[in-house]
């Protein structure tokens, strides 16, 4: 719920770091850190004393437009009613046809013709019972000897593959030369846009008339058929029950990179698992592990009913062949224990699917697929901005320099911090000034700060009011001198939820906005 809210106050957006830090806005205004010109190299100062106070910024932000702009390493979703949620996704990833199914290359080898009629029976592994395959690319090949000191006829046919209505057939004329065996061959002829349709327990039925010239039925010699180079571009029938790996994955959790104690719990977590399927025919998702890495406790696992019994994929029908089918389905607080594993800091989910088809194996269940067909999966978790943080601490390091102070004296800074603030969310901070060993030379505040203070909330969660806070802090000489070796400033921030009631969920909206407004006094000596 609050990591958005830290990144804000932790400086990991350009716009905050140059703004949101009265210290860093000050420094930046005497120093020139930005690019611009130092304060202490103005001619107008001359050689006296001299008191300044100079407003630094004004500036309102709402969380949503914040958000959006800052690059936080996550999509940011905006819902209807003002609520906000963050979402880790992984890629699509999934298997195709064409990596899952070689039907015709297992059901088809080299036919050998014994006789005139000869039928070529299933020689598919698996549960496949296909009805037909439409064929889009392959050839087929015969050869045969005659034995004969004549002429022939020969008409082969095969009536399982069919083109606009028409069996194939294939005519041969052999012309007796004075020897034999008369070696006819046939090399390459098309198959592409015959349908195979199968009859029953045969894939192929081969028939062939050879006859002489005085119209005699004869018997053909090593008589071979072979198909080469067949591929499909549609098979329908019933297409098997195996179990298919289809994706690995890590979805990167950033909210936890920089947390220190603490803890957060959002009210309704979800992980969303969408399916794409082209395929007609279902699937059962079978997960086989979800596990959470977390920042506290290791690995733990996301335990649901779901995760053993595995998620129905649903699947286009034969009115919707060539579209693609949405699945989504949500692990969530109702079915799974993901508010207590997200709740323990998660840094990466991990997962396994695999894709069961046809997993209730009803062979009546005619489907299809295409060349094209594929599933694919996508895993994310969504973390609405709904939740309870409990002194949720996080640290920040990043460069500080105050080289250009060595050429004046500084007798004091003070500055003047003023919020007004609509989130239910309360922000204490403390620095610490550290050199390149990051030993601590002194900190920023004597004891953290609240920089500001969490509006209050009703029952629902929404804040029902703004809350102004104003605090003034004093950088004194000796400080300053302390902090001039200053190579890292270390920023520990805690985030506390607006509630008299530890479980009470709080709601952050798109349109809740904070307010600010940062005034600076300065002395420098001769």
């Amino acid at each position: 719920m609050l990591y958005s809210l830290y990144n804000i106050w932790i400086f990991e957006g350009r716009m905050i770091r140059k703004h949101f830090f009265p210290l860093m806005a000050i420094l930046t205004l005497l120093l020139g850190c930005n690019g611009g010109t130092s304060v202490f190299e103005d001619p107008e100062l001359g050689e006296y004393d001299a008191e300044y106070a100079v407003p630094v910024f004004t500036a309102t932000y709402s969380l949503g437009k914040v958000l959006n702009d800052l690059e936080l390493g996550t999509d940011i979703a905006i819902l209807p009613d003002g609520s906000i949620e963050l979402k880790y996704s992984g890629e699509f990833a999934g298997r195709s046809a064409q990596e899952l199914f070689d039907i015709i290359t297992l059901a088809l080898v080299p036919i050998e013709v014994i006789d005139t009629v000869q039928h070529v029976d299933y020689n598919i592994q698996g549960t496949y019972d296909i009805d037909f395959v439409h064929i889009s690319s392959g050839n087929i090949n015969m050869t045969f000897d005659s034995n004969f000191e004549e002429d022939l006829d020969v008409t082969v046919s095969i009536p399982q593959l069919m083109k606009d209505g028409d069996i194939f057939e294939y005519q041969f004329f052999v012309d007796y030369v004075g020897s034999t065996p008369v070696i006819t061959t046939l090399v390459g002829e098309p198959l592409s846009g015959y349908t195979l349709t199968a009859q029953e327990d045969t894939l192929l039925t081969v028939n062939y008339d050879a006859r002489l010239p005085n119209g005699d039925r004869v018997l053909l010699d090593e008589f071979v058929i072979i198909l080469t180079d067949l591929e499909y571009d549609y098979a329908e029938g019933f297409l098997g029950t195996e179990e298919y790996r289809i994706a690995a994955d890590t979805v990167e959790i950033s909210f936890f990179n920089r947390w220190i104690d603490g803890s957060v719990y959002f009210d309704d977590p979800r992980v969303r698992l969408t399916a794409l399927n082209s395929f007609g025919f279902p699937f059962d998702g079978k997960f086989i592990y979800m596990d959470v890495l977390t920042v506290e406790d290791g690995l733990l696992d996301v335990q649901s009913p779901f995760i053993d019994g595995g998620v129905e994929i649903n699947f286009p029908n034969l009115d919707q062949v060539g579209e693609t089918v949405e699945t989504v389905f949500d692990f969530n607080k109702d079915n799974s224990n993901l508010r207590e594993v997200l709740g323990a800091g998660p840094l990466a989910l991990y997962y396994d699917i695999d894709m069961i088809q046809n997993p209730d194996s009803a062979s009546q269940l005619r489907g299809f697929m295409t060349d094209s067909s594929d599933i694919r999966v996508r895993v994310e978790v969504d973390l609405p901005l709904v939740g309870v943080a409990d002194h949720f601490l996080v640290r920040d390091t990043f460069d500080f320099n105050l080289e250009d102070l060595s050429e004046r004296d500084i007798e004091n800074i003070e500055f003047k911090f003023v919020s007004e603030n609509e989130l239910p969310l309360t922000v204490i901070s403390q620095g610490y000034f550290a050199d390149s060993d990051f030993q601590i030379l002194d900190s920023l505040f004597e004891t953290p700060n609240t920089i500001i203070q969490g509006a209050p909330i009703n029952a629902e969660g929404i804040s029902t009011d703004s809350v102004s806070e104003t605090f003034f802090q004093t950088l004194t000489e000796d400080q300053v001198n302390r902090i001039k070796t200053a190579k890292q400033l270390i920023l520990n921030t805690t985030f506390v939820t607006s509630s008299t009631m530890e479980t009470l969920p709080v709601r952050i909206l798109s349109d809740q906005e904070v307010n600010l407004r940062m005034g600076a006094k300065f002395r420098i000596k001769k």
